[in-house]
């Protein structure tokens, strides 16, 4: 399994200090929400020692996160994007092909719950139409969701739906009125 970081950066100009935790735990893909660096200096930031060859992957809309990779370019192909979510195929060199759906939802200083719970259905949806295209849910779903874990929007069946047992998890699914919903 390929090493990924997610960083909200607040809009910090941290590029020294995410090169640093990149190296440190030899990250192959990173994720970065909120960033103040320009492309350029977050390569700097990754890539400074030499060792690296990250590069910005390609994302062919705006989007409010960006991916950095030190694969080859083949190993990661865009999949769907809108704003707040960027999907991607990540084919490591070794083990099977998994969807990487980063997401940074509005924070609740400029969205209400119901908004959100808009937000996680909307995502939800768009993330079950790429994995019926690639024929498996061998997804991770990473990012700033600025939700806690037992709202609505996170643990509603037709949102994302998450559990926190794995046991639980394991099931696959559950139905709530007479309609299945597989668990993220």
């Amino acid at each position: 399994m390929p090493v990924i970081m997610f960083w909200n950066s607040a809009r910090k100009p941290l590029a020294v200090e995410l090169g640093a935790a990149c190296r440190e735990h030899r990250v192959e893909l990173v994720i970065l929400a909120e960033r103040e660096m320009t492309t350029k200096e977050a390569l700097i930031g990754l890539n400074g020692d030499g060792v690296g060859r990250y590069e910005e992957a390609f994302c062919p809309v705006p989007s409010r996160v960006r991916f950095f990779t030190n694969l080859p370019k083949d190993r990661l192909r865009p999949l769907r994007d809108a704003d707040k979510i960027s999907i991607r195929m990540l084919s490591p060199p070794l083990g099977g092909e998994i969807i990487v759906a980063a997401v940074h939802l509005s924070s609740k200083l400029h969205a209400e719950n119901e908004d959100q719970d808009y937000g996680a259905r909307r995502m939800r949806d768009m993330i079950e139409r790429v994995e019926a295209d690639a024929g498996h849910r061998r997804t991770v779903v990473i990012g700033d969701l600025n939700m806690s874990p037992f709202e609505s929007g996170m643990v509603a069946a037709d949102g994302f739906h998450a559990v926190m047992d794995k046991e639980i998890a394991a099931k696959g699914s559950r139905l709530v009125q007479g309609a299945e919903f597989g668990f993220f």
